[in-house]
């Protein structure tokens, strides 16, 4: 499950920063997400976000996408590592498609 963004909003959903956008039969996720356990193992990434920004409350324009690490030229990172004691590794995941890419 990928909630926790840096730096510092941490699993605080109401101020969630990333934003997806529909792309005719996909989306565009801009941001980033930290703390996720087995990120660069998981097959598919349950990815919070923002499907309308402008939704009162809040968490009303939140959304939970699926998201294939490495689908639209996105992917996950290392991570800090888990807390110890045979954690599983957490990693993080950047925007799909990343910054720049061609998205047609």
């Amino acid at each position: 499950m990928a909630l926790t963004e840096p730096p510092g909003g941490g699993s605080d959903l109401q101020i969630m920063t990333t934003v997806a956008r529909p792309a005719g039969d996909a989306y565009v996720i801009d941001g980033s997400k930290t703390w996720i356990s087995n990120a660069r193992r998981a097959g598919l990434i349950a990815l919070l976000c923002k499907t309308d920004p402008r939704a009162e409350p809040a968490h009303r324009g939140i959304s939970v996408l699926l998201v294939e690490p490495g689908a639209g030229g996105g992917g996950t990172h290392a991570g800090p590592g888990g807390p110890g004691g045979g954690a599983p590794p957490a990693g993080g995941v950047g925007a799909w498609p990343p910054q720049g890419a061609d998205t047609r």
